[in-house]
């Protein structure tokens, strides 16, 4: 794992009323913003970055409306899918986009982004 660059400024997510927005998480290990090597283990991290935002947001994976991926290369798109579906196992999958894009740090291969709603709804 390699030490990316300077931490963006955001926030992790924002609320308005019972929506909930969540800032691109991308695939950073620890508070020393480590970078896994592998695609695999950078969605793994990823997801568990993202799941870790909902949750802190007072949302849960079951109220995400709508998710945004961006991936640096397509050939990537179908380990993604596989991994995804296995995460909202269990879950109604939410609306998605998928773009493929040119990330702030060239080591990421992945972020993503989501719109939910506060699970004490």
């Amino acid at each position: 794992m390699t030490k990316p660059q300077t931490k963006p400024p955001l926030s992790r997510y924002r609320t308005c009323g019972e929506l909930v927005f969540i800032s691109g998480q991308v695939p950073v290990v620890g508070p020393e913003r480590l970078v896994p090597e592998t695609f695999d283990e950078q969605v793994e991290v990823t997801l568990e970055n993202f799941r870790s935002a909902v949750t802190a947001a007072g949302a849960a994976l079951g109220t995400i409306l709508k998710v945004n991926v961006f991936l640096a290369d397509r050939k990537d798109i179908p380990a993604f899918n596989q991994v995804y579906q296995a995460f909202f196992d269990g879950h109604e999958l939410p609306a998605r986009t998928m773009l493929i894009a040119q990330l702030p740090d060239a080591r990421y291969r992945l972020e993503i982004e989501c719109t939910a709603f506060k699970a004490s709804i």
